[in-house]
């Protein structure tokens, strides 16, 4: 019945009242002006970013939230395109606390710093390529950045650490011959650049174990000092 029901009268006069269950919130997508009673059935789910610059753009939102928007914004990729084969180029993009960094590096390897904003790459060819991609803490990823890189061939330093690498392609294990009595440090880094095996080794013959790794191609990095020599090694059990 009616809320204002008055029993004496005689005649309806239209003035009857009704309760009308509904959204009341005025914030709501669903928001019901006629509703006296809040039922429980409001609904924000309109709400979202609608900025289409923004990395979270929804396409399926109706009421715009600026504070829902995330953004992330280019950077410059920093770093040498004239290098030194077979020598180490340091490359930067700008630092943003909590974000990871994805590198791909085509003619040559990520020798230290992979996932960081600072990496430095060993050159391998005399033509090659590096990008980068950005995805912050939100998980909004960035534009991929590149620099095309020119390589020139030097024989300096190369000599004290040269070294050959049997059986390639390996099994289970790779044996390397390094010359001189020097020790030397060598890192197998895989495709994204991640160092997955690092040995210290003397000079002479060296058994190194890859049994663990998984088939692929890799870089052996083979360090004396300031001296740096990369050769690549293929795994196929």
């Amino acid at each position: 019945g009616a809320n204002n029901f008055d029993p004496a009268a005689t005649d309806n006069n239209g003035t009857c009242t009704y309760d009308a269950e509904g959204c009341t919130d005025a914030f709501a997508c669903n928001f019901n002006h006629q509703a006296t009673t809040d039922n429980g059935s409001c609904d924000f789910g309109c709400y979202g970013c609608m900025n289409m610059n923004a990395c979270n753009f929804n396409a399926e939102a109706t009421l715009h939230d600026a504070n829902e928007c995330v953004y992330i914004f280019n950077q410059e990729l920093v770093g040498e395109t004239e290098v030194t084969v077979n020598e180490p180029t340091v490359y930067t993009y700008g630092f943003t606390a909590g974000s990871e960094y994805n590198w791909t590096v085509e003619g040559g390897v990520v020798v230290d710093g992979a996932s960081t904003h600072e990496v430095s790459v060993v050159w391998l060819l005399e033509e090659g390529a590096i990008t980068v991609q950005e995805t912050n803490a939100d998980g909004c990823e960035g534009d991929v950045v590149s620099l095309v890189v020119n390589g020139t061939v030097s024989g300096v330093g190369e000599t004290s650490v040269a070294f050959t690498a049997f059986p390639n392609p390996a099994n289970d294990v790779v044996v390397v011959n390094t010359h001189g009595f020097e020790p030397k440090d060598l890192q197998i880094v895989d495709a994204t650049g991640r160092v997955v095996l690092s040995e210290r080794l003397v000079g002479g013959q060296n058994v190194i174990n890859v049994a663990n790794l998984a088939n692929g191609t890799y870089q052996m990095v083979l360090t004396e000092e300031s001296n740096r020599v990369v050769k690549q090694l293929v795994v196929a059990h």
